[in-house]
């Protein structure tokens, strides 16, 4: 695997890690409200809750990294990969908004965070594939 492949491999486990923020929270919700006995561990939801920032930084620190190695090494930008580097930067972008603008108020700018996070997800997909 060249770095190219793992830079990007690494972009996509990070934002997957991110997006299990939402996942969990959810899912937790759910088995509290059945009262089930199923139980999320509490160290599980807080490595995808209390570091949701960190994984999102790490995921949009890969792409770009990944965009460089990828750029000098074959001189062509791929247009899907372009595509998700952009949302993922816009992720990034509205997550930063929130937290140190909005400080965490909902609002609309959590919906079209939520709304992105669907998009990329579709986008990476797209360049994978």
């Amino acid at each position: 695997m060249n770095i190219g492949k793992l830079l990007g491999f690494l972009a996509a486990l990070a934002y997957f890690g991110s997006l299990m923020n939402l996942v969990t929270k959810r899912l937790n919700q759910y088995l509290v409200r059945r009262k089930s006995k199923i139980k999320l561990d509490k160290r599980l939801i807080q490595l995808f809750v209390r570091y949701h920032r960190f994984w999102g930084i790490a995921a949009a620190g890969f792409v770009l990294l990944h965009f460089v190695v990828q750029y000098t090494r074959y001189g062509f930008i791929s247009r899907t990969g372009m595509t998700a580097a952009l949302l993922m930067l816009l992720q990034a972008s509205l997550g930063c908004f929130g937290q140190y603008i909005q400080k965490k108020r909902p609002g609309l700018w959590l919906n079209v965070h939520r709304l992105v996070a669907i998009a990329l997800l579709i986008a990476i997909g797209f360049h994978v594939a």
